[in-house]
């Protein structure tokens, strides 16, 4: 529902950090890597905790 697309709103800044890296070869750096984690971690940790 609305609750976890919100969840999934959480991915798309670093979709375009990904995209930055991919197609202008930007550098991402080791906090923003260990940061993307801890996101992804709590989306997968939110979308399948059952209530």
């Amino acid at each position: 529902g609305a609750a976890r697309a919100g969840v999934a709103q959480l991915t798309v800044p670093l979709m375009a950090a990904g995209a930055g890296a991919m197609l202008l070869s930007e550098g991402i750096s080791l906090r923003f890597a260990l940061a993307s984690a801890l996101v992804l971690g709590g989306v997968a940790v939110a979308s399948f905790m059952r209530r």
